[in-house]
C-alpha cells in the first residue's frame, strides 16, 4: 500500500533497473567472496544503500518529514515484500528514522558512492557494459525524488544533491582492490 502519491513511478523504475543490475553486482560480489563472508545477496546490497541515500536526503535539512518517510517506508516495502506492510504510519515510519539517525549518524550522515556502482564499475571494465553509469543514474534520480517528496527542495538539499551528482558523475570509482581493502581492514 503506498504511502506517497510518487512512489508507484518511482518503485517501478527501481525495479526494472534493480533487476537489470543485480546479475552482474553479484557476480562481481562472487569474485570477492571468501570463506566466512555474508551470503552474497545483490538485492541486499541494493536495500542497504537505499535506506543509506534515502535517510540521508531526508535528513539532511535538519527536518525528515512525514511526506519523505512515507516516500522512504514505500521503498522499503518494495524491498521487503515478505514483511507485512500498512502497519504503519508515514509519522511512525519517520519517529523510527530519526532514532536510526540519532544511534547511527556515522552511517546516515555521510555521503559517499555506493558500493554497487564500484562493482558495476568493475564488471563494465571486464566485459564492456555500462552498468555503472546505470546505478549511478538510479541513486542520483532516487535521492532526487527523496529530496521533492515534501514538495520542495531547500538550499540544504539542493546543495547536498549537487555534491551526491559531483561524487556519482565526476570521481572516478577507485579500484575494485582499493575499496574492498578499506571495507575489510
Amino acid at each position: 500500500m503506498a504511502l506517497h502519491p510518487d512512489s508507484l513511478p518511482l518503485l517501478r523504475y527501481l525495479k526494472n533497473t534493480i533487476y537489470e543490475l543485480i546479475d552482474p553486482l553479484e557476480q562481481v560480489e562472487w569474485s570477492f567472496w571468501q570463506e566466512g563472508d555474508d551470503t552474497v545477496d545483490g538485492w541486499s546490497t541494493f536495500r542497504a544503500y537505499f535506506s543509506i541515500i534515502g535517510v540521508y536526503f531526508a535528513a539532511v535539512d535538519g527536518a525528515l518529514t512525514d511526506d519523505e518517510a512515507a516516500l522512504l517506508n514505500d521503498v522499503a516495502e518494495f524491498f521487503s515484500s515478505e514483511e507485512t506492510s500498512g502497519y504503519i504510519t508515514a509519522r511512525q515510519y519517520g519517529d523510527i528514522l530519526r532514532k536510526a539517525i540519532q544511534t547511527n549518524p556515522e552511517v546516515y550522515l555521510n555521503l559517499c558512492m555506493p558500493s554497487p556502482v564500484f562493482y558495476l564499475a568493475h564488471y563494465d571494465s571486464t566485459y564492456g557494459t555500462d552498468y555503472a553509469e546505470k546505478a549511478k543514474s538510479l541513486f542520483f534520480r532516487f535521492a532526487n525524488a527523496i529530496t521533492k517528496a515534501d514538495g520542495w527542495i531547500s538550499p540544504s538539499e539542493e546543495a547536498a544533491l549537487a555534491e551526491f551528482k559531483s561524487i556519482l558523475f565526476e570521481e572516478a570509482p577507485v579500484q575494485i582492490a582499493e575499496h574492498s581493502a578499506a571495507n575489510t581492514g
